[in-house]
């Protein structure tokens, strides 16, 4: 982890040069197939010697940091490059709210298959960055090339923007946040919230009436 942090700058360049779709598709892929090694390696289907044992999973646990660092990358850097000078803030605040809230969920969805193996939660992990990542990429995002060429403004694009820049002398402050998209982003990240809150305070009133039931009475 801590050499992941020294190459954390790598995954940046890597979103700028190639930019996010090939950034979040390597990132999906790679996350995945670590997690899957990951699974092997700890439930034994893949043995390793003891001596290698320390350094295989250094080794998995930087590549992961590495591969996550490129999804989050990707997606801070479409919040930046798509959103108005007034709403980026509030857009990366809600999806860091979202990554902050994502482990609750992923217990509370591994809680909810019923599995007895806490271990296969890195396969539902790994399938998660599959379908959340590398492939709503691969069919919604264009290409470093299309991107470019979508960024660059026609003749008369830049004539109607010279016009729209002389006419908005004194522009006014528009309430950015009371558009429908940032209330249905809110909305979904409260209910989030209070549903991975929710579930934690009822574990733990489970846990609590266990403990007080006859068996510790003295």
């Amino acid at each position: 982890t801590f050499l992941a942090g020294m190459l954390s700058w790598g995954p940046g360049l890597v979103v700028d040069r190639f930019g996010p779709k090939c950034a979040l598709i390597t990132g999906g892929l790679s996350s995945a197939a670590t997690l899957s090694i990951f699974w092997t390696v700890a439930t034994r289907l893949i043995l390793v010697k003891r001596a290698w044992l320390v350094w295989t999973l250094s080794l998995l646990s930087m590549v992961l940091c590495m591969a996550l660092a490129l999804i989050t990358g990707s997606v801070f850097k479409i919040i930046v490059s798509t959103c108005s000078p007034s709403t980026k803030g509030a857009a990366v605040g809600a999806a860091k709210g979202y990554v902050g809230l994502g482990a609750g969920a992923y217990a509370i969805l591994f809680e909810a298959l019923g599995r007895e193996n806490d271990l296969d939660c890195l396969l539902m992990i790994a399938c998660f960055n599959l379908l959340a990542a590398a492939l709503p990429a691969f069919l919604l995002l264009p290409s470093n090339a299309e991107e470019m060429l979508l960024q660059q403004p026609s003749p008369l694009q830049q004539q109607q923007q010279q016009q729209q820049q002389q006419l908005n002398q004194q522009p006014q402050r528009v309430d950015d946040l009371a558009g429908p998209h940032f209330r249905t982003i809110y909305t979904g990240l409260t209910g989030l919230g209070l549903i991975v809150i929710g579930q934690s305070m009822m574990s733990l009133v489970q846990d609590s009436e266990e403990k007080e039931g006859p068996d510790y009475i003295q």
